[in-house]
């Protein structure tokens, strides 16, 4: 049997109850139209409603309804996780129509050239959210990114100083760095953060790096030393998948004062006279049900449906509510100020000698499935062969204390693009996977974009028409020779390494036609290379973004409370007032940790009065 039919036969084995259910799981998720609608008047009410149940708001429920006086509604509009999202190397094949809403950007002027001048903008359906199908990554980023969250909101609680507090309180941290260290490390958290075993090519890039004089270091120290790389630290136990669902969901799913309905889609928050957030209405299973909060209300929907609820609600720019026959409760910028990390793939490094980097021709073996199902470890255990992530600081970077680039290194090549395999069906990405030498790919990415005049708008005041999502990647001019100076590096770090040389590494690209016109390698040249070969890591964050009550371009006050409404908030990446310049899971993580304390606080301070 081929390594091919041997992972094509594996995967269908895991996957075969899903596929069985899938039907009913699309019926039960579909959006209905108006005819097929039944208005239910049976009303309940809780304490707190949550609505959205991955990264953030598997936290708030978790710690939320740990008081047992609290009564607490966690609504979900898709369902439980897929089985088949535990396992690591599976995270390219895992976009399907059941873990995924299919959102695309609209039209690109400046970039996505490779895949009709639009993008697949990932967003997890189900229980755990986008965490079931990132890359698990476990990054915080630096320590300057949330001081300039602090002096931007008015409030040191999202000071560098005060957020480490947050992220370690969910640590389970049992990485390379050992001993840990307790200053920025906890080992008592939820979050279960390890090295996979499995580093193709690990050995020779760091080896690379030190000759070079390039730091290799713990990366969640909040001091970056860039350019400093390290071992890639995964969001994994025992070599599966350990996402929000895993962490925070699964073992309170008994708890008496916790609901959760799945499969309910939040058609808008609900309002009183006062503008005070009384409750929501939701569609599930065809039925339009209000349900009702004595205390608050919380959107974690993300940023891309969060403010979408919003604005279904009456909650947004005036002008573009009006145009769509939305009655306006409060004119705020929700949608405006999205932002993403923008990248592109330096692919791919050949090299002469061999067993240097995964092949999966050669690597991938009937005894890789029995390491990983008896001891969780192996090439399975970590996602698209990536072994090492790091940051490198521009020399036009306005912030340099702040690296503005961050890599992503892969053991193996990716035909054309790692970025665009969730456009590619999954036998193709599995039959070029078969046909591949020693090699690496590197993905560039620009983590402080200068582009942040991105917005995310209404299609309709139909709920279930998807939102309008408009990255307008590169629309600020300084972007584009950030990012080529951060693909230049990289390349240098390869070709100018005797390691490599003795390795015989070679630099081979998939030059687009639309290329050629241009000298080889020069800045033209990659200008139009990235342009073609544009991709995101999928951290959409910033569309209800976190500021002083009195800025213009405020959504929410630093307590994440919409500003001119009582009892509503914002809990996940949208209220992020800049981006951070790393993976946003873990700062995601952090806020909702810090939302709770400021939850729970709140009603303490109510219940005293």
């Amino acid at each position: 049997m081929t390594v091919v039919n041997v992972l094509l036969y594996t995967s269908l084995l895991s996957t075969i109850p899903q596929i069985l259910d899938r039907n009913d799981k699309l019926k039960t998720t579909r959006d209905e139209s108006e005819s097929d609608i039944l208005y239910s008047t049976h009303e309940e009410t809780f304490d707190y409603i949550v609505v959205g149940g991955g990264s953030a708001g598997s936290v708030l429920v978790n710690r939320l309804s740990s008081d047992n006086r609290n009564n607490v509604l966690l609504l979900e509009r898709g369902g439980d996780p897929d089985p088949i999202q535990q396992t690591p190397f599976h995270v390219p094949l895992q976009i399907t129509p059941v873990t995924d809403y299919g959102y695309y950007t609209v039209p690109q002027k400046n970039s996505f050239h490779s895949v009709g001048n639009k993008y697949h903008v990932l967003r997890g359906r189900g229980l755990g959210g986008s965490g079931n199908l990132n890359y698990m990554i476990y990054q915080r980023g630096a320590a300057n990114a949330y001081d300039e969250w602090a002096e931007l909101t008015g409030d040191q609680i999202w000071s560098w100083k005060s957020v480490l507090t947050y992220f370690k309180k969910g640590e389970a941290y049992n990485g390379i760095h050992q001993p840990m260290d307790k200053l920025f490390h906890s080992s008592k958290g939820e979050i279960l953060v390890s090295t996979p075993n499995f580093k193709p090519s690990a050995k020779y890039f760091f080896e690379a790096c030190r000759e070079q004089g390039v730091n290799v270091e713990d990366l969640n120290t909040g001091i970056h030393n860039a350019p400093v790389f390290d071992s890639v630290e995964l969001k994994t136990k025992n070599g599966k998948r350990w996402g929000p669902y895993q962490a925070f969901l699964k073992h309170i799913l008994t708890r008496s004062n916790l609901q959760i309905y799945r499969y309910a889609q939040v058609v808008k928050v609900d309002f009183d006279e006062c503008k005070r957030a009384k409750g929501v209405t939701y569609l599930r299973h065809g039925v339009l049900r209000t349900v009702y909060a004595r205390k608050e209300v919380i959107l974690s929907a993300g940023a891309i449906d969060t403010p979408k609820i919003l604005m279904l609600s009456g909650i947004g720019p005036a002008t573009h509510l009006e145009s769509l026959n939305i009655t306006v409760i409060k004119d705020l910028p929700v949608g405006q100020n999205h932002q993403d990390h923008v990248a592109t793939t330096v692919d791919k490094f050949v090299f002469e000698k061999t067993h240097i980097a995964f092949d999966p021709a050669r690597d991938l073996k009937v005894s890789s499935f029995w390491e990983y199902k008896t001891r969780g470890t192996g090439i399975l255990s970590v996602p698209g062969s990536l072994f090492a992530t790091g940051y490198y600081s521009t020399s036009l970077n306005p912030e340099p204390d702040i690296p503005d680039i961050q890599y992503f290194l892969l053991g193996t090549y990716t035909f054309g693009n790692p970025l665009a395999l969730p456009v590619a069906s999954p036998v193709k990405q599995l039959k070029h996977m078969s046909e591949q030498s020693d090699s690496n790919s590197v993905v560039v990415t620009l983590t402080r974009p200068e582009t942040m005049n991105g917005e995310i708008k209404l299609k309709s005041s139909n709920p279930a028409d998807p939102p309008l999502i408009d990255p307008k990647f590169f629309s600020d001019t300084s972007d584009m020779p950030r990012l080529i100076e951060g693909l230049k590096y990289t390349i240098g770090l390869y070709q100018n390494s005797s390691i490599y040389k003795n390795l015989g590494s070679q630099l081979v690209l998939t030059v687009p036609d639309m290329c050629k016109e241009h000298e080889y390698q020069s800045d033209a040249f990659w200008n139009c290379y990235i342009r073609f070969y544009t991709g995101t890591v999928w951290h959409p964050v910033g569309s209800c973004r976190m500021g002083k009550p009195e800025d213009s371009r405020s959504v929410v006050d630093s307590n994440l409370r919409v500003i001119g409404i009582k009892d509503l908030r914002v809990v996940d990446g949208s209220i992020m007032p800049k981006i951070v310049n790393c993976n946003t899971q873990a700062p995601i993580y952090m806020i909702a940790e810090v939302a709770a304390e400021l939850i729970i606080g709140s009603a303490a301070k109510s219940h005293r009065e």
